[in-house]
């Protein structure tokens, strides 16, 4: 009997020729040694050749993730999956599947390398990135990384896609969102919360959407919510539909008034509509790109991969930091 893997496509409103696939983490506190890292990928449909198929025509793929640190693998998942469709013509640009991989890595700093490989073609796809897996506080207010999604639905069927809360996230690796994906949410885990004799019942949370720069854009009012332990989830989605094109903050602000203590998270997504050329070179002209190293300036322009021109890119990569500063 022949099975299916079933994929749940996200569909950008932009064109995704420039990159190859995307990719991004998220890093949740595990035990004393070891941190609980999610790996996310976006890739697109067209990426891999479709062969002739009894049912039509199908695509073969391999992915590869691995943590490297002083040029030796330290942790590495490998899975393979298979597309159909009946119809050529029904594969586009705009098509990406998501995916998602979730690793137990011990505390440290790792270089991500994730390997997309067409088993059809045998052609292979790269993207790397850096990743500090922490070390937690035990005895102050602490907030994991933030996923970004743009689609959070209730489950019955547990899947890779569900947290513990039967939902399901579909994280969004690219961090771009437009006209037809109008709503960010956002997903992070809240640590060492103050409970017991003595202390407040609540917290309050804010979310706001700010510029590059910290401004507001969208400020949500504080929200009391009931502690039910010493760790709590906050998920959020957020309408941007009155945003125009632009890099922007999903920014999440935790407060235990009573333990005295806040903190403040943030991840950086980009907006891309119809207006993007001319807020695109707004948002640049506001940031002070003098200030910025080349990992800085390297995260800070990865969403404009979408639209810039094969010589763009090129130029950008072998280019030093005062020539990225430029470009």
């Amino acid at each position: 009997m022949k099975t299916r893997t079933v994929f749940l496509l996200f569909t950008l409103t932009i064109a995704t020729l420039a990159a190859d696939f995307d990719l991004d983490y998220a890093v949740f506190r595990g035990d004393e040694s070891n941190d609980i890292v999610e790996v996310y990928l976006m890739i697109p449909r067209n990426l891999f050749q479709f062969v002739p198929d009894d049912e039509g025509f199908r695509s073969n793929a391999l992915v590869r993730v691995a943590f490297t640190s002083d040029d030796s693998v330290r942790q590495m998942k490998e899975w393979s999956f298979t597309d159909w469709t009946d119809d050529l013509q029904k594969i586009s640009a705009s098509q990406k599947i998501p995916d998602i991989v979730t690793l137990t890595v011990p505390k440290g700093n790792y270089r991500i390398i994730a390997i997309v490989i067409d088993l059809n073609t045998k052609k292979s796809f790269r993207q790397e990135t850096d990743v500090d897996v922490r070390d937690f506080a035990s005895n102050k207010l602490e907030m994991s990384d933030i996923q970004l999604s743009g689609q959070v639905s209730p489950t019955k069927d547990q899947n890779k896609f569900s947290k513990y809360f039967n939902y399901d996230i579909i994280p969004n690796a690219s961090n771009v969102y437009g006209e037809h994906n109008a709503k960010v949410w956002a997903f992070c885990e809240i640590y060492n919360l103050k409970t017991g004799e003595g202390q407040q019942d609540v917290y309050q949370v804010q979310y706001a959407i700010t510029d590059i720069n910290g401004g507001i854009v969208q400020l949500n009012d504080w929200i009391n919510k009931k502690k039910l332990g010493t760790s709590a989830v906050e998920i959020k989605g957020v309408d941007i539909t009155d945003i125009h094109s632009g890099l922007y903050q999903f920014q999440i602000t935790v407060r235990d008034e009573n333990a005295n203590e806040e903190i403040v998270g943030s991840k950086r997504f980009y907006i891309a509509k119809n207006d993007q050329d001319k807020f695109t070179a707004q948002s640049i002209k506001e940031v002070n790109l003098s200030s910025l190293s080349e990992s800085e300036l390297d995260a800070l322009f990865d969403p404009l991969k979408y639209f810039a021109n094969d010589k763009e890119r090129r130029m950008f990569r072998k280019s030093n930091v005062d020539g990225k500063r430029t470009i």
